[in-house]
């Protein structure tokens, strides 16, 4: 018999779900009293359980509960303190002021230690699991006292699971009582994470501990809205709306939520609207991004419910009867799956013959819809990293601090003379042995060492204690809502005590390298307040990375369209000081420079484009241009795994945001920031004159009338041409962006750059069907440019692409008949009038 069948309707019981709730919290009423019954000081109800998710990942921020009791008739100041026996140096505090005659439940932020399991055996854990301790003391006029819990116990310690997964889920509870003879939303999440090849492990917050900050959803992946519920505390919809904009994927079930909640959430970038409620009793899935042809009708006993939406700015994923049943939305680096079908439309139950996954934490009661299976690929991906690396990072805070090994000339003058003198003493060691000491090398040695120490010793001392800042501040459009990436790296000349604090929400954790065995402790005193209250760091430069978001004054807006300067538009509502070097960074396509003005206006032209690499326009550059290009050209090369950026995306490099972080007296700071503006075009006004950067016309490989078949030599993923030694012909299909047609073209310039000894090369076009000779070089080296002014070989076709050829011949060389041929780069730029 089916699991799910066994279960019998939840629904016939909400009478009697009711009377048990009503028994249960008079048995907890009745339980704390007794266990305060006769105390003359706060009890302890309970002291480290998991709260949140209860998701403890290795190297993320989770929460413990702590419940305190406060029976008698004086306010206390309390502190529970909290560590892992496997990291007994780190410890978290939370300070609480419980009123006379109250109780409190709240939590408290640990840091999951980043063992792996030999590591965690070795420090004492059992296999998948840790061990907190906890205690709590309280604030007397005698000094501090550790309070016993109800069972007359100093110390408490619990058990926690540790969650190794790639990809964590959680889940918000529903007040609605399900029929669980159905697919529940758990069950369908649990059918779609099995089907991404996850475990069934998901995690369900509960009430009244909602997340309220970002750093309670750390250690959360993927999140499914079931329903309402998370809506009744503003603080945790702002929690998970910092949360999305750091990069969660948010799956919202529109069926079950109402949509005013979304519009809470989402803001103006949710552009949707609901039509109207229907049940269906057949649904007949069609893909829309995935491929073609509808999946197989599917009858129910029950109708399912489907809630009709109109769409605007989503990729629709799948369809139902003609309305989105599926779609998708980017939400700062974060992305929101929306599914407007039961979930009876999503999963299935297994075949009597169907195998199921050997491992119990891969069974389920329900088996993913292929409509699911394909969805569950985009919702199961890894959040997005730090877009900077803390390899490339760490070098570009030190050199901010200004932190300087001594310069090679003077200590190599040091060295040169020590060698001369070595060479002296064994010269005349060889004609009068008694004549020299036998100290006189060592003695030399010391010599050396001792100008290059001072050396040393005077540069150190010349740099000041100052924190270097390192940010990226991805904005979100139509919004004020900002979320900001960022590292600090404290220098100080002596080692000591760093007393660092904030009120804002930024959680600052240094690295711990070198630090083990060193006790430290973080206190919080409210939900976005806290101060490290031992923390002494060894002399040196100490790096610490953080998340967090921001809200601005007033919305960011930016207008951006194709006019005759190329790319043109503003942005307003971001204030940035000092902005430098803009740039334009458009996914697998060529980055351009931009004009920037401090009113907000910019320009990108297409003579602006840079070279692959490049991200700053001046060819003479400073210090600071150099760690930029550096920063960026890393960034960028780390985009498959960050998968940021993801669309096209204004840079503005400016002075770094100030988050409050309370640094101590006599620090200087430093450091710069990275704004990153996601842009989206506006359809530039009819009559138009419009100049088309290449970084806006990409173009793929293509079969070609050639019969040849589609050419090989250029790999569109990663923008790059492959070095041969065989002749080819390679055609290719450059893109006119959709938002500029139908378009006239009246220029089309082509720039190519390439190595081809002793071979022809043809670039060519098509009219016709019948191909048109465009230039024709023998051995060609270097950069050769051509301008198509040619009205029928500008015409582009129903889709707006445009089909160039680019043939390369067989080798005349005798001596050597395959020499390799290369593209360094080819480029495609336009003009042309939109009707």
């Amino acid at each position: 018999m089916n699991l799910a069948r066994v279960v019998h309707s939840f629904a016939t019981l909400r009478p009697r779900a009711i009377t048990f709730a009503l028994v249960a919290w008079s048995t907890v009423v009745s339980t704390t009293e007794a266990q305060t019954e006769g105390r003359t000081e706060p009890v302890p109800l309970s002291m480290g359980g998991p709260a949140g998710a209860r998701i403890f990942r290795p190297g993320r921020w989770s929460q413990v509960g702590i419940e305190i009791a406060n029976p008698t008739d004086e306010p206390a100041r309390l502190a529970a303190t909290f560590h892992f026996r496997a990291a007994p140096d780190l410890h978290f505090r939370r300070e609480l002021h419980l009123p006379a005659n109250a109780r409190r439940l709240t939590t408290c932020n640990v840091l999951t230690p980043d063992l792996d399991e030999r590591e965690a055996s070795d420090r004492g854990a059992s296999p998948g699991s840790y061990d907190i301790e906890c205690v709590v003391t309280m604030e007397t006029p005698q000094g501090t006292r550790t309070l016993t819990d109800y069972g007359g116990a100093l110390k408490r310690t619990t058990t926690v699971f540790r969650n190794g997964e790639s990809i964590t889920s959680a889940m918000f509870p529903d007040d609605v009582l399900i029929d669980t003879a159905y697919p529940t939303p758990y069950e369908m999440l649990i059918a779609a994470r099995i089907a991404a090849g996850r475990t069934r492990r998901t995690g369900e917050f509960s009430e009244p501990l909602f997340p309220d900050s970002l750093d309670q959803l750390d250690a959360v992946d993927q999140i499914l809205l079931q329903g309402d519920k998370a809506f009744s505390h503003p603080a945790t919809v702002g929690a998970l709306r910092d949360w999305l904009l750091a990069g969660g994927r948010l799956w919202i079930m529109l069926d079950r939520v109402d949509e005013s909640n979304v519009r809470w959430l989402l803001g103006d970038q949710y552009q949707c609207a609901v039509v109207d409620r229907v049940e269906l009793t057949e649904v007949r899935m069609a893909p829309a991004l995935f491929g073609s042809g509808d999946y197989p009708a599917v009858s129910f006993e029950r109708p399912v419910p489907m809630v009709r939406v109109e769409t605007r700015d989503v990729e629709t994923a799948h369809r139902v009867d003609g309305w989105p049943a599926s779609f998708i939305r980017a939400y700062g680096k974060g992305r929101v799956l929306f599914t407007t079908v039961g979930p009876e439309a999503w999963v299935r139950l297994y075949e009597p013959n169907e195998r199921r996954p050997p491992d119990a934490d891969r069974q389920a009661a329900f088996v993913a819809t292929a409509a699911l299976d394909e969805l569950s690929g985009l919702l199961f991906s890894p959040t997005t990293e730090h877009p900077f690396s803390a390899e490339d990072v760490g070098p570009y805070l030190a050199e901010q601090i200004g932190y300087r090994v001594v310069s090679r000339t003077p200590v190599a003058l040091i060295l040169a003379i020590f060698v001369l003198g070595l060479i002296a003493i064994g010269w005349i060691r060889r004609g009068f042995p008694s004549s020299v000491p036998v100290w006189a090398a060592p003695g030399l040695a010391l010599l050396a060492a001792a100008p290059i120490g001072f050396l040393g010793f005077s540069r150190q001392s010349q740099v000041p204690p100052t924190a270097a800042v390192s940010q990226v501040a991805i904005v979100h459009p139509d919004s004020p809502w900002m979320h900001v990436a960022g590292s600090t790296a404290f220098y100080q000349r002596e080692p000591g005590e760093v007393p660092v604090a904030s009120d804002r929400g930024v959680l600052w954790m240094p690295d711990g390298h070198g630090l083990e065995g060193v006790n430290r402790e973080i206190a919080w005193h409210d939900r976005d307040a806290w101060r490290w209250t031992r923390l002494r760091l060894p002399a040196g430069v100490r790096e610490a990375r953080y998340r967090t978001s921001v809200t601005l004054a007033e919305p960011v807006h930016v207008d951006v369209t194709f006019g005759p300067r190329g790319v043109e538009g503003s942005l307003r509502g971001l204030p940035i000081q000092n902005a430098s070097d803009a740039v334009m960074v458009v996914p697998g396509g060529p980055s351009l420079a931009i004009a920037y003005r401090q009113d907000g206006s910019f320009v990108g032209a297409p003579g602006a484009r840079l070279a692959k690499g490049e991200f700053v326009a001046e060819s003479l550059i400073n210090d600071e241009q150099r760690r930029r290009r550096h920063l960026m050209a890393s960034m960028m090369d780390r985009r498959q795994t960050t998968r940021f950026p993801d669309r096209p995306m204004l840079m503005i490099w400016g002075d770094p945001f100030d988050r409050g972080l309370d640094l101590p007296s006599g620090y200087q700071r430093a450091g710069s920031a990275l704004y990153c503006v996601p842009i989206r075009f506006e359809k530039p006004a009819s009559g138009a004159h419009v100049a088309l950067p290449a970084s806006f016309l990409p173009y793929r490989m293509i079969a070609g009338p050639t019969g040849r078949g589609v050419a090989t030599t250029y790999q569109a993923a990663t923008g790059e041409w492959v070095a041969t030694a065989l002749a080819s012909d390679s055609w290719l299909r450059a893109q006119v962006p959709e938002v500029v047609l139908p378009i006239v073209l009246s220029k089309l310039v082509i720039q190519l750059s390439i190595h081809a000894p002793s071979r022809a090369v043809r670039l060519a076009a098509l009219r016709d069907g019948e191909i048109v000779t465009l230039l024709e070089r023998a051995n060609p080296t270097g950069t050769i440019q051509h301008v198509v002014e040619d009205a029928d070989l500008l015409r582009t076709d129903p889709n707006g692409g445009i089909v160039l050829g680019l043939l390369v011949g067989e080798s005349t060389d005798a001596k050597n008949r395959s020499p390799l041929w290369t593209v360094q780069e080819l480029h495609v730029t336009a003009e042309g009038d939109v009707p």
